[in-house]
């Protein structure tokens, strides 16, 4: 009887880790995908602004500007927006002028 009852609790041990551990993986996999979604509007967003700019010859914003104007994006996040935009084709680093600086700014180089 002692057997079976140690056998039953590891049982039961094993199985509170095992929800334990697949609650987790689930959190984290929510939390990335939510972060995904979220970079993507805001990529959709710029190079749509960045095409808008080019076709109206306006000056474009640098990649300074773009970051103080989207606050609610973590590090992470505008890390990961930086290389998705540059992923586009119609879009490359150049440098503008800001004053007496040089500045990094996205430009559309596709057709207008």
């Amino acid at each position: 009887m002692g057997f079976l009852w140690n056998m039953f609790k590891i049982t039961i041990v094993g199985l509170i880790v095992l929800f334990i551990v697949g609650s987790i993986v689930i959190t984290v996999l929510r939390i990335m995908h939510l972060m995904r979604a979220k970079v993507e509007k805001y990529r959709s967003y710029i190079v749509e602004r960045i095409h808008k700019k080019s076709k109206n010859a306006l000056p474009a914003d640098t990649i300074k500007e773009l970051r103080e104007q989207h606050p609610a994006l973590s590090n992470m996040e505008w890390r990961m927006l930086c290389n998705r935009v540059l992923l586009d084709s119609n879009i490359r680093i150049s440098k503008v002028l800001r004053g007496y600086k040089e500045e990094d700014a996205w430009i559309w180089i596709g057709d207008n």
